[in-house]
């Protein structure tokens, strides 16, 4: 099984290449994950990648701009969770992310773009 590999995100602070390198390293695993038919693989690298990426927006030790990355980038991963969950009639489990990112955006109050 392609879940058995699990990028790491490095805590140095404020590397933007690193977190490219992981979203990039996980979003690899998911297109493996679906080629060979495995959508539970992917969305639990998905998921994993998300709630490391919502930690990362809400990290007052990163910077500014890593953090929007990470939000960015956490609300690309909820829309394809969302889109598998609902592929798979969980639409229930689809809400349930939605509000949870809206609860920690509204807690945490990511970067606002310039």
């Amino acid at each position: 099984r392609l879940c058995c590999v699990d990028p790491v995100l490095p805590t140095t602070t404020g590397c933007g290449r690193a977190l490219h390198a992981y979203n990039d390293a996980c979003q690899k695993l998911v297109r493996r994950s679906q080629e060979v038919g495995d959508d539970y693989c992917a969305i639990r690298v998905l998921k994993k990648l998300h709630y490391a990426l919502v930690n990362e927006m809400n990290n007052p030790d990163r910077g500014q701009a890593f953090r929007h990355k990470s939000y960015l980038l956490a609300c690309d991963t909820l829309v394809e969770m969302c889109r598998l969950y609902r592929l798979y009639e969980n639409e229930p489990r689809a809400q349930m992310c939605q509000e949870e990112f809206s609860r920690s955006i509204t807690c945490n109050h990511p970067p606002k773009s310039h």
